[in-house]
């Protein structure tokens, strides 16, 4: 089978990466019916590192154990997920769902920024309209679901954390990209968040009492297996990827894609309202991501 080129692959990847996101919302919505938010994320990023260990035993992946400058892999995994993820759930809590949406949607702006600060890649005018166009398909979207909750003040600044803890993320990747692989990176990222999340969850009251509930429970397990393996592992060994191959404009913008799937499998899947503004909002979320992609003539 002809393998496809670096570039060309990592936009794959980042499709795929980010579309295992969308679909993420589900399975943690199941999962947090059951559980805590501390030991759910314990138990998934768990889950996620004793499977890549597993891999790594298997000698499906290897790692270089000499390189210099590990401690970048810990900086990468202190933005995700060990700040990323309860930034996120938090600011939910203090505000809603929809107004989360429309926040975390500026990740790829502040990547942009970040991008050309950071790393030099500036963005041409075509892809910073392109990137506004998805913005603007997400606040449609946002406006559609039924919001629930104040918005405080708070909870803005919680989430203004969370994307730049995502944009922090991005760039960081991106710069380790060029001294470790996906599968390393990956590795370190979900070694700090097992370890972070699983001390987080034992001071929690009932300690580890957790576990066993979970074993206990299928909706649970099916949850964990999935968010764990699928949405940790694949996902972030795609974004990652993405993030090596692809200038950080591109990379970032397939972010979006988790913003849309979750409301289309919401109506497919759980049966959730429809409303006909949902349709050109989606189409002008995935226009901009197009137009970001889209090689300049």
């Amino acid at each position: 089978m002809r393998r496809l080129p670096p570039a060309k692959a990592a936009v794959a990847a980042g499709i795929l990466g980010n579309s295992i996101f969308g679909l993420s919302f589900l399975f943690s919505k199941i999962a947090l019916a059951h559980m805590a938010p501390l030991p759910f994320l314990s138990l998934r990023f768990l889950v996620a590192f004793l499977f890549m260990t597993l891999l790594l035993l298997l000698r499906v992946f290897s790692i270089d154990w000499k390189k210099p400058g590990k401690w970048k892999l810990l900086a990468l995994g202190l933005f995700q997920p060990v700040l990323y993820f309860p930034l996120e759930s938090y600011g939910i809590l203090y505000t809603n769902a929809s107004f989360s949406a429309v926040m975390i949607a500026l990740v790829p702006i502040t990547s942009m920024i970040y991008g050309a600060l950071f790393l030099q890649e500036f963005p041409s005018r075509r892809q910073v309209c392109a990137a506004s166009l998805s913005i603007l398909g997400i606040v449609l979207l946002s406006l559609e679901q039924e919001s629930a909750g104040a918005i405080r003040p708070l909870g803005i600044v919680i989430l203004l954390g969370a994307v730049l803890a995502a944009t922090g993320f991005n760039v960081l990747s991106k710069e380790t990209g060029r001294q470790f692989t996906a599968f390393e990176r990956t590795y370190g990222m979900f070694f700090l968040g097992s370890a972070v999340f699983t001390a987080a969850a034992a001071g929690t009251e009932g300690g580890f009492a957790y576990l066993r509930a979970a074993l206990e429970t299928p909706d649970v397990l099916l949850s964990v297996a999935y968010l764990g393996i699928i949405s940790s592992v694949v996902a972030f060994l795609c974004l990652n990827y993405a993030n090596q191959h692809l200038p950080l404009a591109r990379a970032a913008s397939f972010a979006n894609l988790a913003t849309v799937l979750p409301v289309l499998a919401g109506v497919l899947i759980l049966h959730e309202p429809f409303s006909p503004m949902m349709v050109p909002a989606a189409l002008l979320v995935l226009a901009g991501i197009w137009g970001v992609q889209k090689k300049e003539v």
